[in-house]
């Protein structure tokens, strides 16, 4: 862990200086002690801030510890594009936007249990309430959509309420993708008008796995890709969920997204880890 954590400070340290972004003249830890100390929680004590303060503390990673309570509030005041930055940075030192083929697919984040849904305060809409298909269960918390590479490396993601369905999350990506790169999904984002207007506006190729009466046939090819290779994803989200606690603590809503947040970059941070 000593030496995962001497190369996350190395790369904050280097993100932040390239920002401008100067500590105050009495904080105790800069803020590439912050997101090294974040990012080592991620890895290793499924974010739980507590635990992970007194392990630094224990093998004295840090000269100037501070408490749990203030170590929450500077995690907080993090300029949210620093995350940004490092995560953008990591999908380009793997090459991960080299590819043609990407998939895309979204996976739930539950905040409570469906039982104890009104004993729940970090989310109080509907809105929150989705809908697992492939688990025929509900769940009550948000959704991450994201699209990753052949090999599983993020490329992009979002998150959004757990009822907003697959085919509505995609007016939300960016899809800053090559001319002729091909995006592969499931059966949840058959939608034609976005497919024509993704070929026409940026050359990009949508391809949903179709209905056997659908009149739009895939190629051979791309079924076998969506038969054989899309599953790559799930591998993604299973290995991120590992990170994750049974159950996220967190006493607000955005402490809540920060951890999911976190999750996603160390998972892909991991991924820089070993091929460095």
């Amino acid at each position: 862990m000593e030496d995962e954590a001497i190369f996350i400070y190395c790369l904050a340290d280097c993100i932040v200086k390239s920002t401008y972004i100067s500590d105050h003249p009495q904080s105790q830890m800069t803020q590439a002690e912050i997101i090294t100390f974040v990012m080592i929680s991620a890895l290793y004590y499924r974010c739980n801030y507590a635990i992970t303060n007194k392990v630094v503390t224990c093998f004295k990673y840090f000269k100037h510890p501070i408490s749990h309570s203030r170590l929450i509030r500077r995690i907080h005041q993090i300029p949210h594009f620093i995350w940004q930055v490092m995560f953008i940075l990591c999908k380009m030192v793997l090459k991960a936007e080299k590819s043609k083929k990407f998939i895309i697919d979204s996976f739930p984040v539950a905040a409570c249990q469906n039982n104890k849904i009104f004993r729940c305060k970090l989310f109080t809409s509907d809105k929150y309430r989705g809908y697992t298909a492939s688990k025929k269960s509900y769940f009550f918390g948000i959704k991450v959509h994201m699209t990753v590479s052949e090999d599983g490396i993020p490329i992009e993601f979002l998150l959004t309420p757990g009822s907003v369905a697959d085919v509505t999350a995609l007016k939300y990506f960016h899809f800053n993708f090559a001319k002729g790169t091909k995006i592969y999904g499931d059966g949840a984002y058959n939608t034609q008008k976005f497919e024509a207007f993704l070929r026409e506006t940026s050359g990009i190729t949508l391809i949903p796995k179709r209905r056997r009466n659908s009149k739009r046939k895939n190629t051979s090819e791309d079924e076998f890709f969506l038969r054989f290779r899309r599953g790559r994803i799930e591998t993604t989200f299973s290995e991120i969920t590992s990170l994750m606690p049974r159950s996220i603590q967190a006493k607000t809503a955005k402490g809540f997204l920060l951890k999911v947040l976190f999750f996603v970059l160390g998972y892909t941070l991991k991924r820089l880890l070993k091929e460095a």
